[in-house]
This record gives C-alpha cells, structure tokens and sequence, in this order.
C-alpha cells in the first residue's frame, strides 16, 4: 500500500446505491476485513498481483471481443481510465464543479475539468443552444 501523492489524496467517497448489493455480497465473501486482497492469501494484494488480475481481465474482454466479432480490441487500458470515466459522469449528472474537484482530489478545478472531465460528443447541447438562441433573435439578425 502506497502513501496518497497530497493530503487531498485522502477523503470520503460516497457510494451511489447501486453499488450495496455487489459491495456487500463481495465483502462476505473475504477472509479478512481488507476491500482489495489476494485470493489466495487473504492479505494486502501487492501490485504485482493486481497486475495479474488486470491483464487477466483485459485477456477476457478481447476474448469476448472475439466472440462477438468486434473489430476493436483493449490493449492499452489501465485503472487510471476509471478515474476519466468518473469525472466525466460526475459532470454529465450536474455534480457541482467544486464538489467534483473535492471527490477527484484535485488541488485545481482545472485539472478536473482540462484533464479529466471529457465532452460527449454524441449528445452537444451546443448545436440545440444555437439554433434555440438564432430563432429567438431571428428578427435582429441580418444576412450578410
């Protein structure tokens, strides 16, 4: 187990509710009181083993890419993506800036934002915007 990078690195993360049901069955099913451990031991799992798992669970995800004749596969993805996909829902749902920032730790709501936070690009609101904002204004615009 690592130290946190700052003193924001610990903090309280709620749960949304539809996580219970698998935290809760997951946790009956440990020897001891630790979230993340090695199957076999019980313990701490140390990076080496978590890596294991990782690449065992990027292993089935092509596998299952196969089955069902994707033409893309993972080869690249590390844990770190969650922290991306987090943001990134926490701002599609309305989470206040300032409370995102909290909940990533982040010293900056900059760093939030420029780095983690990523636009969906199928569903702009921009384009919707505009042409609400052109059809309001349309008797003070002029054509060029």
């Amino acid at each position: 187990m690592k130290e946190t990078k700052s003193d924001s690195g610990e903090r309280d993360i709620p749960l949304i509710d539809q996580c219970f049901p698998f935290l809760s069955y997951y946790l009956t099913t440990l020897k001891k009181q630790y979230l993340f451990t090695s199957i076999k031991s019980g313990e701490w799992i140390t990076q080496q083993s978590f890596k294991k798992m990782w690449e065992s669970i990027i292993k089935k995800m092509n596998k299952k890419a196969v089955e069902l004749e994707y033409d893309e596969f993972i080869d690249s993805l590390t844990p770190h993506i969650f922290r991306h996909n987090y943001a990134t829902l926490l701002d599609k749902a309305g989470v206040p800036l300032k409370e995102r920032q909290y909940l990533m730790g982040h010293a900056s709501v900059v760093i939030t934002m420029d780095t983690y936070t990523h636009p969906d690009t199928d569903n702009m609101k921009a384009p919707l915007l505009l042409d609400n904002y052109i059809k309001n204004t349309s008797n003070s615009l002029t054509p060029i």
